[in-house]
């Protein structure tokens, strides 16, 4: 059964490891970037009957425009296949969708100074369906994020029926029942853990889960400040350009596994 296990895991690993080779992430930091995201939002979130049709056919919020948010593409041969949005919670910038949907279990960690990861808007396109690892390479952006910014805490908003697999996958706990979300016609319920609590599970099991401080910086920069990635009023060749994660900024451990 142990071997079965490892072996698993390693089947898994180098899986995962080829497709991150294939992987460019870009933060959506101008108007056309920002435009493919919202067109893939819309046909994901349409196809799950989340949100109502429109003419414009994008789907997007206030949050995206928040000054502690992050915009994440995923895109493989020039094709966008997946995105989120994360912001940093924090006593200094307190917007998010989490906080507001969650305000009276998050507030009291707020304001004890606790700074979270709050991923949304996290999203595949369907015709992806060939490359089963591409979610994971996306989820991936939320454990380098943490790292970057020294988080205390990852949360995740997710379907209850979606609960199993993040408190397998991530060792994240339920915080709070299913409440009406901001924007979708399905309710969210609220999980969350310590992000060292979180590291020690996945990056033991999934070392390829884990970032170096090179791959780190060259998706964000030496700055930790977040307000800096927002939208930009320069043209788009001014912007930030996608990053090849090239293999080369593996963790050493990863292949050990």
């Amino acid at each position: 059964m142990a071997i079965s296990a490892q072996k698993n895991s390693q089947n898994f690993h180098e899986k995962l490891s080829r497709n991150l080779s294939e992987t460019k992430y870009n933060i959506a930091n101008n108007r056309s970037d920002r435009d493919s995201v919202f067109q893939l939002r819309y046909r994901c979130y349409r196809k799950e009957n989340l949100i109502p049709s429109t003419s414009e056919q994008k789907f997007s919020d206030n949050y995206d425009d928040n000054p502690n948010s992050i915009i994440f593409g995923a895109r493989t041969e020039d094709t966008i296949v997946g995105s989120i949005r994360i912001h940093l919670l924090s006593k200094e910038t307190p917007l998010s969708p989490a906080y507001d949907t969650y305000r009276d279990i998050l507030d009291p960690l707020v304001k004890n100074d606790e700074t979270m990861i709050d991923p949304s808007r996290f999203v595949i396109d369907p015709l992806a369906n060939r490359k089963p690892l591409v979610p994971f390479s996306v989820i991936r952006l939320a454990c380098m994020m943490a790292e970057h910014f020294e988080a205390d805490w990852m949360l995740a908003t997710v379907r209850p029926e979606h609960a199993a697999f993040y408190k397998r996958f991530c060792s994240l706990q339920p915080m709070a029942e299913a409440r009406p979300y901001p924007g979708l016609s399905c309710p969210l319920m609220l999980l969350g853990a310590r992000n060292k609590e979180v590291q020690d599970h996945v990056f033991e099991r999934y070392p390829i889960f884990s970032s170096t401080l090179a791959e780190r910086l060259a998706l964000f920069g030496t700055e930790r400040t977040i307000e800096r990635f927002g939208i930009q009023p320069a043209n788009d060749a001014e912007n930030q350009s996608a990053q090849h994660l090239d293999p080369a900024f593996r963790s050493p451990d990863a292949s050990a596994i």
